[in-house]
């Protein structure tokens, strides 16, 4: 495919997306924040009088909008468009007018331009004519470049729904519908305590910090348990805002903290573990760390803590205590696994090089981030000690 025929994506470009896309299913779960950032791309360029069904996405256009190096852009599309993640195995539900569903996939194919840092897609060709239709028959409509910058993969769903919304000033949902609105399989995130900070939190600081959008949520309570959530949505004076928030600062210092001694984490494992669990959830279990007393290894520790979702345990017991003060929790599980657990980050390459005496530092070299918040915080923090090294 000739270069001219690439589609520029930027961040004015306008995406619209139909009723039925909005309340669609992505199934078996919701999508990576990757996949969602080309399915946007997607939306971004699609346009009615399109005769072709194949597009190309370039990674340097989607790591501008989404402020990530584009080597760790071109590092993830590779891995979509090779690995058994990638966008053409989800299915689309579309709930449509008639009462019937459409089970769609997102793509027929893709491929990655190892030359170019690209991919190129194939949109399914059953899915084709509603996108090109909501060119013109669309619910809601907002510029690509503040949903191309979410972190969680929960934000997007949050703020279609939002969008959707904000005429009425918002809208309340059972958790059975805030379940499926964010696409959470049965079994997944059973607790509410663990569904509000991971998945509502993050999405709701998500939007905040990078759209127009301001969004709040309250619980709806049936005695003392918590049935259902109300999410109330306003316009902000301004269009679009750039990202200096507090939090991000603070989750700043507290990886420095982490990487730094007297804890040591291993960045590799602190990088999965962020990406599989969230920051939020490393913070509350760093905190239930911290009380235990004769810890001797605090990074496995709290990998275990981590892993076993134990600061989140808690918090649901407290809650269960106020309904019912005789409630008597089943005791977590002891840490008898913390080292596994801690190590099924690592290679046996990498163990074998620590025990040769290789630094951590040089380890990392050949190691692709997975979440990229995480690697520019290491890279602040390799050059903050090698600062310090230079004043000594």
């Amino acid at each position: 495919m000739a270069k001219k025929d690439y589609r520029k994506i930027d961040g004015e470009g306008v995406i619209n997306k139909s009723k039925m896309l909005i309340f669609a299913e992505t199934q078996p779960t919701n999508l990576p924040v990757v996949a969602q950032r080309v399915f946007l791309a997607l939306l971004s360029v699609i346009k009615k009088e399109d005769t072709n069904d194949t597009f190309i996405i370039r990674g340097k256009d989607i790591a501008a909008l989404s402020d990530t190096q584009p080597n760790v852009v071109g590092q993830q599309l590779k891995e979509m468009a090779e690995s058994s993640d990638a966008l053409r195995q989800y299915t689309l539900v579309i709930h449509e007018e008639d009462g019937n569903d459409l089970r769609v996939g997102l793509i027929s194919s893709s491929k990655y331009l190892k030359g170019e840092r690209a991919i190129r897609v194939s949109v399914d060709k059953y899915l084709m004519p509603y996108l090109k239709a909501m060119q013109d028959n669309y619910a809601v409509s907002y510029k690509a470049r503040g949903p191309m910058r979410f972190k969680s993969e929960y934000s997007l769903p949050l703020y279609d729904m939002m969008n959707y919304y904000l005429s009425e000033g918002g809208h309340s949902f059972s958790l059975e519908e805030t379940r499926r609105m964010f696409n959470i399989p049965d079994g997944k995130i059973p607790l509410t305590s663990t569904l509000n900070q991971r998945v509502i939190q993050p999405a709701i600081r998500d939007i905040n910090a990078f759209t127009d959008l301001e969004v709040t949520h309250k619980y709806i309570k049936k005695s003392r348990a918590i049935v259902g959530y109300t999410f109330n949505v306003k316009r902000k004076s301004t269009d679009q805002l750039d990202l200096v928030p507090r939090e991000d600062e603070e989750n700043t210092k507290f990886v420095d903290m982490l990487l730094e001694p007297p804890y040591n984490f291993n960045p590799k494992v602190l990088d999965q573990l962020t990406e599989e669990f969230g920051i939020i959830s490393v913070k509350n279990n760093f905190e239930y760390v911290r009380k235990q007393k004769n810890v001797n290894n605090f990074s496995r520790y709290l990998c275990w803590a981590v892993r076993q979702q134990v600061a989140e345990r808690e918090m649901e017991v407290k809650q269960i205590r106020e309904i019912e003060p005789s409630y008597k929790p089943s005791k977590p599980p002891a840490p008898f696994e913390e080292v596994a657990l801690f190590d099924e980050y690592r290679t046996e390459a990498d163990m074998a090089e620590e025990a040769a005496g290789v630094s951590v530092e040089d380890l990392m070299k050949s190691y692709t981030f997975r979440n990229p918040v995480i690697e520019a915080k290491y890279k602040r923090f390799l050059e903050k000690r090698m600062k310090k090294n230079q004043e000594k």
